[in-house]
This record gives structure tokens, sequence and C-alpha cells, in this order.
């Protein structure tokens, strides 16, 4: 049975030798356990033998535990005296988990020989040159330029693909060509190589040796002017470079031979990518070879570790063929005397991989599997480990070495030396958990935060609701990579909108003048829009104007019927900036603020006015939660109101919501100052007493906020946390959960 996917060739050999075939005498019956496996294996009701130490069972509860497992053994093998190159492993699998196990075993202080097979695109220099060759091909994207700049070597100051990157991220998609030309705005020159290749898209053989020369030049570009000799390092890249030259070079020579035949550029890549190069270190002295156990089929070592015996890996799953069934091939063969292969033969080549791997060693064999992936998801043992098991007694079963998932390093006796800090590190004490984000201590930011003149009421409010976003977002203010979002550009063009739209209505709005603030809003809405994009695609842009469209008409037709005798007066009153001649407005006990009021109603006599701050649906907080929840921004405003309004006093301050199904605007009106107003909830109705007072707590927040600004007073705060309903935006720096 072992033999029977190998049969038909065994006959053909016969054929051919006549009588110079010689059948081969058992193996050395120097350990009885491995010559009893050699005879036994996969026949039916096989006697069970002793296994003594030459067959040994590991079971690891993920793949880095087995191999961890494997690597150990190994290790102290070569420790008691086993030469490297008298022991393998065998991994079905070998060129997918090649990373791993180079990882594993370098861990272990174990040299291994490991050749496996990859794709040119997973090389350095096959990935730099694909994404050339689409950059310069139609359909060639903004990220295949990155892509080539980012290869090693080919930027001198790599940087300047940072920064256009940055630039391309906040225009929006684009392709290669319009990603070309944005380089040439950041960096002050073309690729000359990039409109060469353009330009020689028509000539198919003048491409090909062009695409040979960029990819030459891959290769040295990094160790150009070093005078050195190629690294170690570049040998994936160099093995690259020799396929992709010989490959570009028959695809040359074709098309000189016969023009019609030349290749096709828009299939070049597909044709490159499928291309693969053999890396790694080949088998030598002094090194553990680990390879397909179709590659030590014909050696023989001392020690042998078949691993990863996994359902699914070793035997793979069977596969059906796309055009005939084993039954229709069983006829095909029968009929023309062909000979097609069946599915159920695979199963048969994989037995006799098996036989032939189990009988390479001299001295020892060991099996191993594990019962799940490093993510914890259950993994099933192959069943040939039970066609092993079968020929042993059930002691062989019962002394499984086992690895749990996620276990670090190995005791003081084993292990590699890494393995054995890692051991003993996890053995030690457990020092107490390192305290979260703390008070800043750095001098110089101290001093940048003292030496402030004024603080911005948007700021005061950040820190009120998470100091830890106030301490990323206004102190470290690192640059983003992405654009503007949507939904901030929608809000200044809102703004903008309707203050033009309330400026040309001169007057409040009523019902009888919605129609005209519709037609000004819908003309100022669509010259915003045809001067700055809110997506980068078309379909995008569009359908987000629409719904800009949709929120300012039907804010319109609510404040036409809000009743309110009000005028908007005052748009975007800025105050206390750097671009501002107005100064910042001292609210008393070292509090100074600066800041923006987006509008400002006025009262017909003109001794009254209501602050307006435009928010999105879940900005609006009511003012009894403007303390509790830090929203301080609109209150500081009312509090600076007269000392910028000289004269007028203040009669509300409302959140106005610019879209979602609820419009009415939440803060205070004192009662008695806009009595006919019909928009508002009814509890923000407040006498004038109370106004004040709600106004003095939210100073008095404010002016704690700042003294532990000053006094760098940066720590989580998740049970008074303002956004502690919502994600948190800084996880990775807060590390306190609410």
């Amino acid at each position: 049975d072992i033999y029977r996917a190998r049969s038909r060739t065994l006959a053909e050999l016969r054929e051919l030798a006549g009588e110079r075939h010689v059948q081969l005498p058992p193996g050395p019956e120097d350990v009885p356990a491995l010559a009893h496996l050699e005879r036994s294996l996969l026949t039916p009701d096989p006697v069970r033998a002793d296994p003594g130490d030459a067959v040994r069972l590991l079971s690891g509860g993920g793949e880095r535990a087995e191999l961890e497992l494997l690597a150990e053994t190994v290790r102290a093998a070569i420790a008691a005296g086993t030469a490297p190159e008298d022991v393998a492993v065998a991994l079905r699998d070998s060129d997918r988990a090649a990373p791993l196990v180079e990882r594993v075993f370098a861990e272990a202080g174990v040299p291994i020989a490991l050749e496996r097979r990859v794709p040119i695109a997973h090389t350095t220099l096959g990935r730099g040159l694909l994404a050339l060759l689409a950059a310069v091909l139609p359909g060639g994207t903004a990220e295949d330029l990155l892509a080539w700049l980012r290869t090693p070597g080919r930027l001198d100051h790599p940087e300047t693909a940072d920064r256009l990157e940055r630039d391309l991220r906040r225009a929006g998609p684009c392709d290669a060509a319009a990603a070309h030309d944005a380089w040439e705005r950041v960096a002050g020159f073309r690729f000359a190589e990039l409109d060469d290749l353009v330009a020689a898209t028509r000539d198919p053989v003048r491409f090909c040796e062009l695409l040979v020369a960029r990819a030459e030049e891959l290769l040295v570009r990094p160790w150009r002017g070093t005078g050195a000799v190629l690294p170690a390092e570049s040998a994936e890249d160099a093995a690259a470079l020799g396929r992709v030259r010989g490959a570009l070079e028959q695809l040359i020579r074709l098309a000189r031979a016969t023009p019609a035949l030349a290749p096709d550029l828009d299939t070049l890549g597909a044709l490159l990518g499928a291309e693969h190069v053999v890396v790694g270190t080949p088998p030598g002295p002094g090194l553990v070879t680990i390879a397909d156990p179709l590659r030590l089929r014909a050696r023989r070592v001392r020690l042998l570790l078949l691993g990863r015996m996994q359902e699914g890996l070793f035997p793979p799953p069977a596969s059906g063929d796309p055009f005939l069934g084993d039954a229709e091939r069983l006829a095909v063969n029968a009929a023309g005397g062909l000979r097609l292969q069946l599915r159920e033969d695979r199963l048969d080549a994989e037995r006799w991989l098996l036989y032939s791997a189990v009988s390479r060693p001299t001295e020892r064999l060991v099996l191993s599997w594990h019962r799940g992936d490093d993510d914890g998801d259950p993994r099933v043992r192959s069943l040939f480990v039970d066609d092993v098991l079968r020929c042993f007694t059930p002691a062989l079963s019962d002394a499984v070495t086992d690895r749990r998932l996620g276990e670090v390093g190995f005791d003081a006796t084993g292990g590699g030396a890494r393995q054995r800090r890692l051991a003993a590190a996890a053995a030690a004490p457990q020092a107490a958990p390192e305290p979260g984000l703390g008070p800043l201590t750095d001098p110089a930011a101290l001093e940048e935060i003292r030496a402030r003149d004024a603080w911005a009421a948007r700021s005061i409010e950040q820190w009120a609701t998470c100091p830890v976003r106030w301490f990323v977002e206004w102190l470290l203010s690192p640059e983003s990579l992405d654009p503007h979002p949507a939904p901030m550009i929608r809000g200044g063009i809102y703004h903008r909108v309707l203050q033009q739209t309330f400026e040309e209505l001169r007057g409040r709005l009523t019902e009888a003048q919605l129609p005209n603030a519709r037609s000004i809003a819908l003309g100022a809405l669509r010259e915003a829009c045809a001067r700055e994009r809110l997506a980068g695609r078309d379909q995008e842009h569009d359908a987000l104007v629409r719904l800009l469209e949709a929120d300012v008409l039907r804010y319109l037709a609510f404040a036409a019927g809000s009743g309110t005798v009000f005028r908007p007066t005052h748009f975007e009153l800025s105050f206390g900036t750097r671009h501002d001649e107005v100064p910042p407005v001292d609210l008393g006990g070292g509090l100074r603020v600066s800041g923006r009021i987006d509008r400002v109603d006025v009262a017909p006599e003109g001794d009254a006015a209501i602050v307006i701050d435009y928010k999105g649906k879940s900005g609006t907080v009511p003012q009894r939660k403007w303390t509790a929840e830090g929203a301080l921004q609109i209150g500081i405003y009312a509090l600076a109101l007269p000392e910028l309004l000289p004269g007028v006093r203040v009669a509300g301050a409302l959140y106005q919501p610019i879209n979602g199904k609820d419009l009415r605007p939440r803060g205070f009106v004192c009662k008695g100052d806009d009595p006919d107003r019909a928009d508002i909830v009814r509890t923000d109705s407040i006498e004038a007493d109370a106004a004040a007072e709600l106004l003095e707590d939210v100073r008095a927040t404010a002016e704690r906020a700042v003294a532990e600004l000053r006094r760098g007073e940066v720590r989580p705060r998740p049970g008074e946390c303002g956004y502690r309903d919502e994600p948190c935006a800084h996880p990775t720096i807060c590390r306190c959960a609410p």
C-alpha cells in the first residue's frame, strides 16, 4: 500500500532495468523501535512495540510553541554531541512557515539551513520594481509611486516621500502621473527615469530594456559610492534581479524575433510577479537542515524531527479536478491507455512521503503538532500521527512533551540564552505596574505653558473634558497626514453660507423672508462648494453637497419659525489671537482668554445680545451640565462679550445644532429678554440671577482648569472625562479605561 502511489513508476523502471533490478535489504536493526516502525507503518493490525527513547512526541499550544519545542530539542541534541548536519527538521509547509522558523531557531541559538521559494514581489527589489512598473502604466496610483520611492536607497532624503504622502493624502486620491507632478512641486525636480518609461510604453523592446536598467539600479543604489562588496543581506535582491533580468531578456528576444509576439505591458507586472526566487542558506557543515520531507526522502540523518503534523497540512486537503472526476479519469485511462492521475493517488503519495520521512532517522524520530494557532483557534492533529501511534504501546502517547500557548522561555537547564533570560524574567517578582500618564515635569514644556499670555476658550474646554486629549492635540500638536475631515470642511462652509445669508437679509429671519434667504444660501453654497472639495471622488462630493444643502435649508426654515426678535449681527467675532487687533479678555483671577464667537444676535434696542455657537448634532450640552461635563466654551464667550461689545448685556448663550433631528438650541436665555421665542427647551429659559450664577461657575471652573494647566497636572481622569461616552481618542497614551 505504501508504494501504490509509485507502482506505475516502479514497474516502468523495472522494465528498463531488466535483470539489473536489485532489492535492498531491510535497514539497520541498531534501533529496534525505528526498524519496527519502518516495517509496520500503514500495515493492518501492526504489532505494538516499545518505543523506548527512539520515538518522541511534542505538542505545542500554538504554532510558535511547537517550533520552540522543536528548536529546544535540536539545541539539546547538539549540546549532547550530535553534529548539526546530522539533524534535520521536516516541515510539509516549510516555505510558508519559514519566517517564523527562522526567528524561533535564531532565538534558540541553533544554526539552520533553510531554502525556500518566494515570489519576486516579496523581495525588496521586486516590490520596488513592480511598483515602478505599475506607476508608469495606465491605472497607476499614487500608492505605486510612493512604494517605488520608499525602496531602500532610492531617495537620498527619504523624508521627502513623507512630505509627498502628506500632501497627497490631504488632496485626496490621485493617479501616479498627478503624484509625480506633486513630487516636482515638493522636491523641485522630476524623475527622468519615470518620464522615459512612460514615453517608451509604445515600444515594448525599449520599455523592457529600460526596466532592466531600473532593476539593476535598485540593487546597487543603496551601496553606491561606498566601494563595498555586495553584502549578504542583498542576496535575495540579487537573486530577484537575476530572475527579472532573465525574464525580460527573453521577452526582448521574443519581441525582436517576432514583433507580433511582443509582451503586453499591461500583463507584464503579472508575468514578473509570477516569478519566484530561491532564498535562504543551503545545507552544509554545522547547519541543521530544515526542508520539506520531499527534499529529505533520500538522506539519512541521526535525528529527524517531523513537525507541523496537522490535518490539512500533512496530508494536504484533497481537491477536486475542475474538468474530470476520478470516474471519468479511470474511463479515459482504460479506453486510451493514458495515465491521468486520480485524486485518490494524492493521498497515496502523501502516505509514501510519510513512510519515506520516518525511515530516514538512524537514532531518533520526533513527531510534533500544535493544538491551535497563535490566535487560540483550535487545530486538529494529523491522522498520520495516529498511524505511527498504532505501531507502539500506549507509553508513547502517554509521554507527550507539552508547551502551552504563550509560555515564556525555558527553565535554567534548557533553551537558548534569550529563552533563559525570558524565563528568569517571567519567574522574577513582578514589579508594580508603571503609572499612567502623570504630571508634566519637562522644564521646557512647563515654561512654554506658563509663558502663554492667554488661553483659547476651546483649549480650556478641552482640558476640562480630557487633559490627555489636551496634551496630545494642544501641546504635542501632531501633524495629521489625512485630509481635513469632511465634517470640518462642511462646518466651515456652513458658517460662511449662513453668515452671507444673514448679512444680505439685513434683519432677522422671518417666514416672509424665507424664500429670499433660501435663494441667497443656495447661491453662496454653490460658490463655496465649487472652491472647496468635500471629498476626492465626484460622486462622494456631490452627495455631501446635497447633504449640506439639505442641512442649510432645514435650519433656515427652523430659524424662520423661531419667533425671536434678536437679529444676527456679528459673525466670527475673534479676539486675543495673533491675527487679531482685539486683545485677550481678562476675566479676573489671572484668567485671560481668547477665541472666536461664531455669531452674536443683538436685540432691536442694541442693549442685549445672545451668543450663538454652532455645533454638530452631538455637540450640544444643556446648561445644567456645562460645568459637570466641561462644556465651558460658550460660557467663556458669554463672559467675554461685555468687554468685546461695551454697553451690551448678555441675554443668553446657546449651542445651535447645525444638523440632526432636533435643531432646538441648548443653553440659556434670560426670562423676559426674548419672550416670544418658541425654539428653545422650556428649562433653558432661566432667571437673570440664575444665569449670572451659571456664568460665575463657568468662570471658576475655567480658572481652576488654567491653574492646573500652568502646574502641568496632566493625568487621565476616566471618571470625569467628558468623552467617557465616546471611544477614547488616544487610548495608547491615556492607558486608563473608564
